[in-house]
């Protein structure tokens, strides 16, 4: 039976007063249908996604060194009728989705939980779903800055090589190098300027619209592959 996994929550939840729906979503059961049918999921390994796995107990550490709680990674993973997930943490009183920022821009345009007109954002849903799972009344997400692997780095260095000529006498290269690193290591700036914080309370009318949607999908599958 279909249960959305709360990082993708996002993709099914588009209009979410609608009783009918979206074409994401659409797309998303029939993905989840051939997953399914021929057990084989879509990978998505992008640097992003390997840094925020590389550094997320550096970033778990930030954020206990900067809120003055300890904090400490939950690999429990929890599911109910509609939903399955893995919430980075689970203390008492709140359930918190941890970020690891790409480079320093990506860090300062992060998106929060709420857009400008007060629509939960994919992050937001995803929070809501876990304290749908965990019961919890509360939900931060944590967005952190912490440096990228030098190894990682060093390849992004390599892979510029191409683009400058005469590498041992090309200033230019030099400098994209020097920007680079600023970009991704930041060892030189205060802690509190490395986490962002933003706050979700539970919300009935919100998970009750999450729980349709899954119905809807539900019946979707049924009614176009009998799943």
């Amino acid at each position: 039976m279909f249960k959305i996994r709360c990082s993708a929550i996002g993709k099914i939840m588009a209009y979410p007063d609608k009783d009918k729906l979206p074409v994401g979503a659409i797309t998303y059961a029939d993905e989840w249908h051939l997953e399914q049918k021929y057990g084989r999921r879509q990978i998505f390994v992008t640097d992003q996604v390997q840094k925020g796995i590389m550094v997320e107990e550096q970033s778990i550490t930030l954020l206990t060194d900067h809120t003055n709680v300890l904090y400490r990674k939950n690999k429990e993973n929890l599911s109910n009728d509609w939903l399955t997930g893995t919430p980075d943490i689970v203390n008492d009183n709140l359930v918190v989705d941890i970020k690891s920022a790409w480079d320093f821009w990506s860090f300062h345009k992060a998106e929060g939980v709420l857009t400008k007109s007060g629509l939960l954002t994919d992050y937001g849903w995803q929070l809501m779903g876990y304290m749908m799972l965990t019961r919890k009344k509360k939900a931060m997400l944590a967005y952190c800055l912490v440096n990228t692997p030098a190894e990682m780095v060093m390849s992004m260095e390599y892979s510029a090589r191409w683009k400058f000529q005469g590498l041992d006498e090309n200033p230019d290269y030099d400098k994209y190098c020097e920007e680079l690193r600023k970009l991704h290591t930041f060892d030189d700036m205060p802690k509190e300027d490395r986490v962002r914080l933003w706050n979700l309370a539970y919300d009935e009318e919100r998970i009750e619209q999450l729980k349709s949607r899954v119905e809807l999908v539900r019946e979707y599958l049924k009614n176009e592959y009998n799943d």
